[in-house]
C-alpha cells in the first residue's frame, strides 16, 4: 500500500440526505434566487424561488447522479431537481472536497441506465489524517483551477471568432451589409451526401486503410480526430466518388447540433465521408472554405435551418435542403483576410488545448499517486 491510511466502508464515513423537494424539469426557471442541482452534466440545471424547497445541509455535500454518475461538489444553498439525485454528506473523518476528488478518481463503472449508488456503498474509502486530506485537496484544486481557466480562455477565443465574423460580414441571414446572395448549389463544385445503406456498412471497416469521416468527427468548427474508422484499399474503388480532400468543407446533418461544419484537415490526404456527412467543395473563385465553415456554424444559420430539420426519431437536414440555402458572398479578399485571422485564433486555441491536455495528464498522475 503506497500510503499507510485506514480504509472504511461508506456507512461509517457518510450519510445520505433526503431532499426537501424534487422540482420537475418542466418547472425549472431560467433565472431565480436558488440554483437547482440535478444529475445532468450541466452544473446548475435551472433556478427556483421558493425558500421552503431548499435542501438543508450543515456542511458541503457531494451530488451523485444515480443514473448519470455525474459528480458535483456543492457548498451553497440549493434545490434538488427531478429524480436520481443522491446527496452525500461526509461525517467526521472525511473532508467533503477530498471525498469529491476521490470519487472522481474512482470513476464508478457504467451499468447503463441503471442505478449506480449501490457501487458507491460497496466501496472502501481512504481516511488519511485531516491535514493530509487538506494538502491533497489544495494540490488537486490548484490543477483543476488551471484547467478551468484554460477552458474559459478557449470559450473566449470561440466568442472572438464568432464576433469577428459578425464584425466583418454582418448577420448572414439579414445580410445588412448588402453582399451579393447566391444559393449554395449554384456556387459549389461538389455538394454530396455520403453513401447510404449497404454501400458502406460497419462490416466494411478495417483496422487501417482509407480513412472514413463520420458524424463524430465533425465538430463545430473543428475536426475531431479521436474516433477513427477505415475501409480497405480493395473496397475503396466501390465508393471512390465519396472521396474528400484537405480543405473541403464537411457538414454534419444529424446529431448535436443538427447542422455543423468543419474543414478536412491537411493530414487527411484522402478520405471517404459517410452518410449524413455532406461534402461541400466551394467555387474557389467566390468562396473561401473558412468563410463557408463559419457561415454554417453561425447561430443565425442554424436557427434558419431548424425549420428544415425533419425526422421523428433521428432529426436531420437533407443535402437537397442545404442546396437551397442562401449565402451572402463578400469579396474574396475579405473572406481570405477573415480566414487568416481565424487560423491565428485556432493556432492559439491549439496551444491552450495542448496545455489543458498536459494539465489533465498531471491531474490524473497526481490522483493515481494519492488514491491508487
Amino acid at each position: 500500500m503506497k500510503h499507510i491510511w485506514g480504509y472504511k466502508p461508506f456507512a461509517e464515513i457518510c450519510i445520505t440526505l433526503t431532499p426537501t423537494s424534487k422540482i420537475g424539469k418542466s418547472e425549472y426557471l431560467s433565472h431565480g434566487q436558488y440554483p437547482i442541482i440535478s444529475q445532468e452534466d450541466i452544473y446548475i440545471s435551472g433556478y427556483w424561488n421558493d425558500k421552503k424547497d431548499i435542501t438543508l445541509h450543515s456542511s458541503p455535500v457531494i451530488i451523485f447522479g444515480d443514473h448519470s454518475r455525474v459528480l458535483k461538489y456543492v457548498d451553497f444553498e440549493f434545490v434538488v431537481g427531478a429524480d436520481g439525485v443522491k446527496i452525500i454528506q461526509p461525517i467526521g473523518l472525511l473532508d467533503a472536497k477530498f471525498l469529491y476528488h476521490f470519487l472522481r478518481w474512482y470513476n464508478v463503472p457504467s451499468l447503463g441506465y441503471s442505478r449506480h449508488f449501490k457501487l458507491l456503498k460497496e466501496a472502501n474509502y481512504p481516511v488519511p489524517p485531516m491535514e493530509t486530506q487538506k494538502q491533497i485537496v489544495a494540490e488537486l484544486d490548484q490543477i483543476n483551477d488551471l484547467i478551468a481557466k484554460n477552458r474559459e480562455l478557449l470559450s473566449q477565443l470561440d466568442v472572438l471568432a464568432q464576433s469577428l465574423f459578425y464584425y466583418t460580414f454582418g448577420d448572414p441571414i439579414s445580410n445588412q451589409k448588402g453582399w451579393a446572395v447566391y444559393d449554395i448549389k449554384s456556387i459549389t463544385e461538389v455538394l454530396r451526401d455520403g453513401p447510404f445503406g449497404s454501400n458502406l456498412k460497419s462490416s466494411h471497416y478495417t483496422d487501417s486503410g482509407i480513412r472514413v469521416i463520420r458524424l463524430q468527427n465533425i465538430g463545430v468548427g473543428y475536426f475531431d480526430d479521436e474516433d477513427k474508422a477505415f475501409i480497405s484499399e480493395d473496397y475503396y474503388p466501390n465508393i471512390s466518388k465519396y472521396t474528400c480532400y484537405p480543405g473541403d468543407v464537411i457538414l454534419g446533418t444529424l446529431g448535436n447540433p443538427n447542422l455543423r461544419a468543419c474543414i478536412v484537415p491537411p493530414y487527411l490526404e484522402k478520405a471517404i465521408h459517410k452518410a449524413d456527412c455532406v461534402r461541400l467543395v466551394p467555387d474557389r473563385t467566390l468562396l473561401e472554405s473558412k468563410y463557408v465553415e463559419a457561415y454554417f456554424n453561425n447561430p443565425s444559420v442554424l436557427s434558419m435551418a431548424s425549420k428544415d430539420i425533419h425526422g421523428a426519431t433521428r432529426a436531420r437536414i437533407s443535402c437537397g435542403q442545404i442546396a437551397k440555402f442562401l449565402i451572402p458572398v463578400p469579396p474574396l479578399a475579405l473572406q481570405e483576410d477573415f480566414g487568416a485571422k481565424v487560423e491565428a485564433i485556432e493556432s492559439q486555441k491549439a496551444k491552450v488545448e495542448a496545455e489543458i491536455a498536459e494539465l489533465q495528464t498531471l491531474l490524473n498522475a497526481r490522483m493515481d499517486y494519492w488514491f491508487n
